[in-house]
């Protein structure tokens, strides 16, 4: 049986004791990923950059508007290619 000595935690204002907080879930490691974005696409690439960022991801950017895969289909193919053995 666990006891909790709450007169030994601080209090919250009002008196109330604070109870001790759970240890913080382990975080899942991050799946290998890849952004690929058009430099040219009306949608600001610096939304990619801040989700690679985010996914700890590699970002390849392709001189292309907003569909890399049919406006440079061998680029993004490319791309792919380096990326995918390495996942």
């Amino acid at each position: 049986m666990l006891t909790i000595m709450t007169s030994r935690l601080p209090s919250w204002p009002g008196g109330r004791p604070r109870t001790p907080r759970a240890p913080a879930p382990a975080r899942l490691p991050l799946p290998p990923s890849l952004v690929v974005h058009g430099t040219f696409d009306p949608l600001p690439i610096a939304g990619s950059r801040e989700l690679a960022a985010l996914l700890q991801a590699r970002l390849k950017e392709l001189p292309v508007g907003h569909c890399p895969h049919v406006e440079a289909t061998e680029d993004f193919v490319r791309a792919l290619d380096d990326f995918l053995p390495s996942a």
